[in-house]
C-alpha cells in the first residue's frame, strides 16, 4: 500500500486500503500471495499499473520504506492489528489497539458519530 499512497490521490489510496480489509477479513483472500495482491489492485487499477506497483514494491526503496515504518511503528508501542497512531486537533497524541475502541477513536478525534446503545433496557440480559 505504500506505492499506492505514494502514488494516487488520498480517495484513491483509501479505496484500495478498504479493499485489504475486505480481502483479509471478509472473503478470507490471502493478500500476502503475489497473485492475490495484484487481483485486488485490478479492482483499481489497469493492467500497466498494478504491474509498476507489484515491480515497485520488491525494489529496495519500498522495501527500506515499510522497514522504516514497521520500526517506528514498533518504537511507538505497536504490537497487534489494528494499530493506530492518532493525533486530534489539539496536536494530542495518543495509540490506540483493537477494532472494539471506535468510539473512543472518535471521541479522541473529535468526529461526531452515533455510539451503540441499549434502547429497551427491560430486555437486556446483562
Amino acid at each position: 500500500m505504500l506505492v499506492v499512497k505514494d502514488r494516487h490521490s488520498q480517495e484513491v489510496f483509501e479505496q484500495c486500503f478498504l479493499s485489504t480489509w475486505t480481502y483479509s477479513f471478509i472473503t478470507h483472500v490471502d493478500i500476502s500471495k503475489p497473485e492475490n495482491l495484484a487481483q485486488l489492485l485490478a479492482e483499481h487499477f489497469g493492467a500497466a499499473e498494478v504491474k509498476e506497483i507489484m515491480t515497485l514494491m520488491t525494489s529496495k526503496e519500498y522495501k527500506d520504506k515499510l522497514a522504516d515504518n514497521t520500526k517506528k511503528a514498533l518504537d511507538l508501542g505497536a504490537f497487534g492489528a489494528p494499530w493506530f497512531w492518532l493525533t486530534n486537533e489539539q496536536g494530542e497524541q495518543e495509540p490506540l489497539f483493537g477494532s472494539d475502541r471506535w468510539a473512543y477513536m472518535f471521541r479522541f478525534l473529535g468526529v461526531k458519530f452515533d455510539d451503540l446503545k441499549i434502547v429497551d433496557k427491560s430486555r437486556s440480559k446483562l
